[in-house]
């Protein structure tokens, strides 16, 4: 009986060995992850702080483009005020369109051609 007695006492003192490792272990754990939850909470508050400035800054941007242009159109239209009243233009004077001929894709019949000098195209060619 002392036998049996014996192994039963040392069964019982490895599982109450194991069993208090693994409550070591895993409050070890526990305080590595409350760890872990504290440098997280500390990055996302950076990261807000990151973001609410990144915003801000938008804000900002979109303030300073607003403003130029403000000041850019009030200053062309000032320019305009300063200018005075446009004046009137009669087109029924100025006459027809010119017509421009496009001489390499579509030349000219020799017919409708005056004498021109090869000395009159290089003047002009420069």
């Amino acid at each position: 009986m002392a036998y049996t007695y014996s192994r039963a006492k040392s069964t019982v003192l490895k599982v109450t060995t194991t069993t208090n490792n693994l409550k070591k272990e895993m409050e070890e754990a526990k305080k590595e992850v409350e760890l872990k939850i504290t440098q997280l909470d500390e990055v996302n508050k950076q990261f807000l702080a990151a973001n609410k400035f990144v915003e801000d800054l938008k804000m900002e941007i979109k303030d300073i483009e607003v403003d130029v242009m403000h000041d850019t159109i009030s200053f062309d239209f000032q320019m305009f005020v300063d200018l005075g009243p446009l004046p009137e233009i009669n087109f029924q004077c100025i006459g027809d369109p010119i017509e421009f001929v496009d001489i390499e894709n579509n030349p000219p019949n020799e017919e409708d051609m005056d004498e021109v000098e090869e000395e009159d195209i290089d003047e002009v060619d420069g």
